[in-house]
């Protein structure tokens, strides 16, 4: 499945997302894929907890880190 950039996603990769309700984007972890929709695991700031959510590939960006130096 690819995301909103049209990069191809995996098992495992790292995602920018919105949590519902809120402006500030997330990054969680792509767990598993269902015919239409992404499965990812975020860590929610505000229930001090870990959800899973279900998001379309249009709400999703793969995330990559860039090194500094």
């Amino acid at each position: 499945m690819k995301d909103f950039n049209n990069q191809q996603l995996e098992i495992g990769d790292n995602v920018a997302c919105l949590l519902s309700g809120y402006r500030n984007l997330i990054i969680g972890t792509v767990l598993r894929f269902t015919p239409q929709k992404i499965v990812v695991e975020i860590y929610n700031p505000v229930m001090e907890d870990k959800q899973i959510v279900h998001y379309t590939s249009d709400q999703v960006a793969k995330y990559q880190k860039r090194l500094t130096r």
